[in-house]
C-alpha cells in the first residue's frame, strides 16, 4: 500500500515530498521510452537544478516524467511538519513542510524538505 507513502527527491535546494500514490515509476533519464522531462525546479521557479532521474506520474493529458536530481527514498513524511498557508507563497504547488530526518542526505540542502500537492503539479 503507497497511501499516506512519498517519494523523497533532490530538487536543489530542497528535498521535495512526492505522494506516492502519483507516481507511476522513478526511471533513469535514458530509460524513460521518449517521454520529454519537465525540470520540477522550473515548476516550482526554481533556478535550473541538476536532473538525473525522472518521477513519472500520472497527468490529465498521460504521464508526465518530472526531473530531479536523484530520488533517495519511499516513506511516511516525518513528525513535525507545518502546513504552509495558502496566501503564505505565490508558489501555490507548495503544501507543508517537513524537518528533514532522512539518513545520508546530500550536503548543502535545506534543512527542511517541501511538500508538493499533486493536484497542482500534475495539471501544469
Amino acid at each position: 500500500m503507497t497511501a499516506g507513502l512519498w517519494l523523497y527527491a533532490v530538487c536543489r535546494p530542497w528535498i521535495v515530498a512526492l505522494p506516492a500514490l502519483a507516481v507511476q515509476r522513478v526511471a533513469p533519464l535514458d530509460d524513460l521510452g521518449g517521454l520529454e522531462v519537465t525540470p520540477l525546479s522550473r515548476l516550482l521557479g526554481l533556478p535550473p537544478s541538476p536532473i538525473g532521474a525522472a518521477a513519472v506520474v500520472a497527468g490529465p493529458h498521460g504521464p508526465r516524467a518530472l526531473g530531479v536530481e536523484r530520488c533517495l527514498q519511499v516513506a511516511a513524511l516525518p513528525p513535525g511538519g507545518l502546513t504552509i498557508p495558502p496566501a503564505a507563497l505565490r508558489q501555490r504547488r507548495l503544501t507543508a513542510c517537513f524537518p528533514i530526518t532522512l539518513p545520508a542526505v546530500p550536503e548543502g540542502l535545506a534543512p527542511f524538505g517541501l511538500v508538493l500537492d499533486a493536484s497542482a503539479w500534475m495539471a501544469a
